[in-house]
């Protein structure tokens, strides 16, 4: 069963642009399903970098430059 949405011109735009021949429930569908990364899959990703010392010292170095106490 069909079900009828409203979206503003922008959005509709968009999509149509986006899907090409396919229909509009197909692209959405698809842009549904690709669910966001969970974050945590990426905690300590760079833990066996060489340089990963020299990376959080400038990173320390640039919250400081900000005011942020974090780091």
């Amino acid at each position: 069963m069909a079900k009828l949405i409203a979206v503003t011109d922008v959005v509709y735009e968009r999509l149509k642009k986006m899907k090409g021949k396919r229909s509009f429930s197909s692209e959405i569908e698809e842009l549904m399903e690709r669910a966001p990364v969970d974050i945590k899959s990426y905690f300590g990703i760079w833990k066996d970098r060489e340089d990963i010392n020299k990376i959080k010292k400038e990173i320390a170095a640039e919250r400081r430059k900000f005011g942020s106490s974090r780091g």
